[in-house]
């Protein structure tokens, strides 16, 4: 199994620019929780509680971060709940409505995402790696936070990694 430090240098060698890592910051938001509007499409009643689907996925990429580093899995929660709040809000519109907001906001960040690869010269991690897009917005966090001072020990580990990372062909 992968540490939480080899996960986050293989996201971090794709994000070396500062252009594209500030693209990222807007982009990253907007690609990862937009699939939750089409996914809380699908409702259902637990005990008297409207749930969907989109929560329970939420819920359960939480846990997986828990298992990776708790500092950054604690923070993304509270990012989380409110943006994960409004887009359950949205999957309950009128579905074209709905639509219409999923749709412009996946695309919007995509082009955002895309511009700051172009900065990079390189393709998104996701490319190689599909489980590097869940790895995003704790990557985000972690950069905040190393710019603050905060869990140094970690970036140095990361960086180091980073510095050994082999691309796939």
């Amino acid at each position: 199994m992968r540490t939480i430090e080899e996960r986050m240098a293989g996201y971090a060698a794709y994000h070396q620019n500062p252009k594209n890592k500030l693209t990222h910051f807007f982009g990253v938001p907007m690609v990862y929780y937009s699939p939750l509007i089409p996914i809380g499409w699908i409702r259902f009643e637990l005990a008297g509680l409207d749930l969907s689907l989109a929560w329970i996925l939420f819920f359960i990429v939480i846990l997986w971060y828990f298992t990776l580093d708790i500092t950054l899995a604690s923070i993304m929660t509270i990012i989380s709940i409110p943006i994960v709040t409004l887009c359950d809000n949205i999957s309950k519109l009128p579905w074209q409505e709905s639509l219409t907001i999923f749709l412009l906001v996946k695309i919007i960040g995509w082009i955002i995402q895309l511009l700051g690869h172009y900065f990079e010269g390189r393709r998104p991690a996701l490319v190689d790696n599909l489980l590097q897009a869940l790895m995003a917005p704790l990557f985000l966090i972690a950069e905040v936070l190393f710019f603050f001072g905060i869990k140094k020990d970690f970036e140095q580990i990361v960086q180091k990694k980073v510095s050994e990372y082999k691309f796939p062909n």
